[in-house]
């Protein structure tokens, strides 16, 4: 359990640290999730952005619609936000979390708007499957194990090493738009699962959320994780967090 714990302090504490990161203890956060917030003029009808943007909850239908955060994603750079799964409405969790550049047809007509999930130029995660959907919605396997949670009697072993987000967890979502790299990386509960998409440098994206069941509701979170406490106090006295390794050591932690 040590490996993990070291990694994320890493990754945080490099986060915290580094004038590059978007949202970081260098200046005194204003808002969840580092300054981003949900974008109540961009999103589909079936979603409203609550408290001031900190929360998106889904009003009504079954299928899978996106609300889009503000700002864009600062190019040259790494962004974080975090999102806290408080209700997932069904038996399964059906959400996606992930970038998108925000030219699908999230609007729509009345519920029949398109998903990021499902849209060209969108990087999203699968809560329900741990799959990445890319390319217009084709999937790959990224997060551990098989199968979606709750398991079937008979499916005991499946849950062995198994990682799906659901209600009560968290889910990080860090953008290294640096120059050269072009990278998003997941953490759950605060462990990061590495690389999960390849993305653009060099073009407009956004992180986005895409809900499903009437009654779902997420938040962006305020404080990133228990280890970033120090850098959270540190923002808030508008002063610099202690520094931490180096962001390429960081990176490569897990």
């Amino acid at each position: 359990a040590g490996a993990p714990l070291c990694g994320i302090l890493a990754l945080m504490c490099a986060l915290a640290c580094c004038p590059g990161v978007s949202g970081s203890a260098g200046k005194p956060p204003t808002s969840g999730g580092g300054g981003f917030l949900f974008d109540k003029a961009r999103k589909h009808a079936t979603i409203s952005v609550l408290e001031g943007g900190r929360v998106a909850a889904k009003e009504e239908g079954e299928d899978y619609q996106t609300v889009l955060l503000r700002p864009e994603a600062p190019r040259g750079e790494r962004s974080f936000v975090e999102f806290s799964i408080e209700k997932q409405a069904a038996h399964q969790c059906f959400m996606a979390f992930g970038v998108s550049d925000g030219e699908h047809d999230y609007v729509g007509d009345g519920v029949d708007g398109r998903s990021a999930l499902a849209a060209q130029g969108s990087w999203m995660l699968s809560t329900h499957s741990g799959k990445h959907y890319h390319d217009g919605g084709q999937p790959e396997q990224y997060l551990p194990g098989e199968g979606t949670v709750p398991f079937f009697p008979g499916d005991d072993a499946k849950k062995l090493g198994s990682v799906r987000p659901r209600e009560g967890d968290k889910v990080g979502l860090l953008l290294d738009r640096s120059p050269g790299l072009g990278t998003l990386r997941v953490l759950v509960n605060g462990a990061d699962h590495g690389v999960m998409a390849r993305v653009p440098e060099d073009r407009p994206l956004y992180f986005a959320a895409d809900l499903s069941d009437a009654g779902q509701r997420v938040s962006v979170t305020r404080e990133l994780h228990p280890p970033d406490a120090a850098a959270a106090a540190a923002a808030d006295q508008g002063t610099e967090a202690p520094r931490g390794p180096p962001a390429e050591e960081a990176a490569g932690a897990r």
